[in-house]
């Protein structure tokens, strides 16, 4: 972080450092700014909710987080399935070209 300051991973493991270590308040901080930074970073949206549960200030907060997080988690399933039929398809053809030459 010395180094490059809003790095989304490295602060996302900061934060569950600091929430596991009992400074609660402090790993939500540095979670709210790896999702900031990664708006689509489904662990630090699943770990902010869970810390923003263990605060347990505002349970509202948190059930928003965490179905955001699953939102998130289920779109990018959604994307890796086209991706792989992408692929797939690719792959078909490249070996039914690969076929006619041979």
């Amino acid at each position: 972080l010395a180094q490059r300051p809003r790095h989304p991973e490295a602060l996302h493991l900061l934060g569950i450092l600091c929430a596991q270590t009992g400074r609660v308040d402090e790993g939500i901080d540095h979670l709210r700014q790896a999702v900031a930074l990664k708006t689509y970073f489904v662990e630090a949206l699943g770990n902010l909710g869970a810390a923003l549960v263990a605060r347990g200030q505002d349970p509202i907060e948190a059930e928003d987080v965490l179905r955001r997080a699953r939102r998130v988690r289920i779109a990018m399933s959604g994307a890796l399935d086209s991706l792989n039929v992408a692929v797939a398809a690719a792959l078909a053809l490249h070996e039914a070209r690969r076929a006619t030459l041979a």
